[in-house]
């Protein structure tokens, strides 16, 4: 059986960098993100297996010389600005000549994730998605971005981040490109969260800190559709699930870093950032000094 085209995005681009994969145990599947990068092009890509999966890919800066087959017809490529956003089907066995520069992000979806959190959002399964080459579509834009920040620099991803961009790939596309009418579920119900589904959040949150706590998770906690929850959680804290339980893990860390005598890997895993790299990247961009000086700043 061939391996996804999420798993070996880099052996068809040359990239040195690995795709973040992240897995939502709540959806039976994985998606990858890969951030790829050429100062000088990398050629033409080797054909790429028919696959059950979507393909979107946003351009970080102008993509000028390039040329695209799908089920082995050429495609008119013109020059893509920085923003651009490319949405294919892998069933068309995509073919690339990169012929100059490149800067972009790469999202793999497969249909069984696409599929499984569309039957949980209650919305249309997405079928005969259209050809995106080059388009402005600020949503998948922004989604782009989310990935590639993820990817690059800050690192490791999180079932959160996976279903939060399943999310939105599911409702933007299946209303903006399926046709189907999908408007926001009756928001003055799901505005804010109850004070007992705070505390029930807040306390699973505190005790399962140390994993890879899901979204849809959390939502089926408060009995809410993902979407529904995520705005509803926003309303509530003043941010995301995803940036809130950062919060709380770095907040456990300076804990851990005053007060106990763990080593820095083991603060990391204990407070459930990926290892220790990814633990120094987030509290470095958070405290302005990596977590061994800080330790020696505030220890008593």
């Amino acid at each position: 059986m061939a391996r996804a085209y999420g798993k070996t995005v880099g052996e068809y681009f040359g990239a040195k960098k690995s795709p973040l994969i992240v897995r939502s145990n709540a959806l039976d599947s994985h998606v990858a993100a890969t951030y790829l990068k050429s100062d000088a092009g990398t050629g033409m890509t080797d054909p790429i297996p028919a696959e059950a999966a979507l393909l979107i890919a946003v351009q970080l800066r102008p993509l000028f010389q390039h040329q695209l087959w799908l089920d082995g017809r050429k495609q008119v490529s013109p020059p893509y600005a920085a923003g651009a956003v490319t949405m294919v089907d892998l069933q068309s066995r995509p073919v690339a000549n990169l012929m100059g520069a490149y800067e972009c992000v790469q999202m793999y979806f497969p249909q069984s994730a696409l599929d499984n959190l569309s039957e949980i959002e209650e919305i249309p399964f997405l079928r005969n998605v259209p050809l995106l080459l080059g388009a402005s579509d600020r949503m998948l834009e922004a989604l782009g971005r989310l990935a590639s920040f993820a990817v690059n620099p800050i690192g490791a991803g999180s079932a959160i981040l996976l279903e939060t961009m399943l999310a939105g790939v599911c409702r933007h596309v299946s209303s903006h490109y399926g046709g189907a009418k999908i408007g926001p579920s009756n928001p003055r119900k799901v505005s804010i969260l109850s004070a007992p589904q705070e505390r029930q959040i807040k306390e699973y949150i505190d005790a399962y800190l140390d994993t890879n706590i899901s979204l849809i998770t959390l939502a089926n906690l408060c009995t809410m559709r993902p979407s529904n929850f995520l705005r509803a959680f926003k309303n509530t804290f003043g941010t995301s699930p995803q940036q809130w339980i950062t919060d709380q893990r770095l907040r456990r860390a300076r804990h851990s870093l005053v007060f106990g005598d763990e080593s820095l890997a083991a603060v990391a895993v204990s407070c459930g950032f990926h290892d220790q790299s990814h633990f120094s990247r987030v509290f470095r961009s958070a405290e302005g000094i990596p977590p061994g000086a800080w330790k020696l700043q505030n220890r008593p």
